[in-house]
């Protein structure tokens, strides 16, 4: 008779542990894989990629079997006092998809008339060892009933798993600008990246990328006496980062993200654009578990140098700052 108890007890162990379980991390990641041992701190997950994996218990949000993610009947919450056993009823696992957007708008009257449109928005979606992301950012700016800036920006990036925290991206941006001369930017650039820091209120990762940059220029007769061509090539490599950090005590978040990129090759033999730097950084004020206040300030800068005929090099910086406020949600 007691055999037979232990033996009911322990059966919904036995069966998480022979078939394919998805376990929902803190800090977003997702896991597919056989749990093939379990102890009150830790679960070990043997997964396609890697023979086996060792999680922190605390580190783990939800464990859930592959065959009821569609039918959602049965999952596994995990707290400081849960239980190893499989539970009815319990928490609903986190979304595969997330979407988030902020707008930002202004007009200012004075001495200087000026409209602001700002939106910047990110989508997301991940299946097992995989993530897709979307971004978008539009930018209108009038100063005195001229358009100052008007431009967009399209990012998508696929990043693919090798481990827990380690993992590979390949991304391209799509940038293009009505009012430039170099009107029109697309890179297409791959690397590892990987979370130097995965807990639930805190998280940077860094990404070494390489790739190519082809951008496009206006034909128009004072490029055109200066170019060859109408476009330009380049080589470079870049290191991106992703910063955030959730306060405990209060709904405010502080987070951070930019890129410096390098380039390696320099078409033009009478101007050099030796790097750039696109990066953000700013507060998050939520008012909801939806709606949040932002405010963000951006720096780039793109470092130049001109080589004119008989005379030094001349080095130059050409800087961008702002800061604005903005409304946003996320879904």
């Amino acid at each position: 008779m007691l055999s037979v108890l232990m033996l009911c007890c322990s059966w919904p162990l036995l069966a998480l542990q022979l078939q394919q379980s998805r376990i929902q991390m803190h800090n977003g990641d997702i896991l597919t894989g056989r749990i093939i041992g379990q102890t009150d701190s830790a679960v070990t997950l043997e997964t396609s990629y890697h023979s086996a994996i060792m999680l922190n218990r605390k580190d783990i949000q939800l464990i859930q079997p592959v065959n009821t993610v569609q039918s959602g009947n049965t999952t596994q919450p995990i707290g400081d006092n849960s239980q190893t056993a499989l539970q009815t009823g319990g928490t609903a696992p986190a979304a595969d998809w997330s979407l988030e957007f902020d707008v930002s708008a202004s007009n200012r009257y004075g001495k200087q008339d000026a409209s602001l449109f700002n939106l910047v928005s990110s989508a997301e979606y991940r299946q097992g060892s995989w993530r897709s992301t979307l971004d978008l950012n539009y930018d209108y700016e009038l100063k005195e009933q001229a358009p100052k800036t008007h431009q967009y920006k399209i990012s998508p990036a696929i990043d693919y798993y090798l481990q827990q925290r380690l993992f590979w991206r390949l991304t391209s941006d799509y940038q293009y600008n009505y009012l430039a001369a170099d009107y029109k930017n697309v890179d297409l650039s791959t690397g590892p990246g990987y979370a130097l820091l995965a807990q639930q209120q805190l998280q940077l990762d860094l990404t070494l990328m390489a790739g190519l940059k082809r951008a496009s220029f206006r034909d128009t007769e004072p490029l055109r006496n200066l170019l060859a061509s109408t476009s330009l090539s380049y080589h470079f490599v870049a290191m991106e980062w992703d910063f955030n950090y959730q306060l405990s005590q209060w709904p405010l978040e502080i987070y951070s993200e930019g890129n410096l990129l390098k380039l390696l090759n320099q078409p033009l033999s009478y101007l050099h654009f030796n790097y750039e730097l696109l990066s953000n950084a700013g507060l998050r004020y939520r008012l909801s578990d939806r709606v949040r206040l932002s405010w963000t300030y951006e720096y780039n800068l793109t470092d130049l140098e001109a080589f004119l005929p008989r005379q030094q090099s001349v080095s130059f910086d050409i800087k961008d700052l702002r800061q604005k406020l903005s409304i946003g949600a996320s879904f």
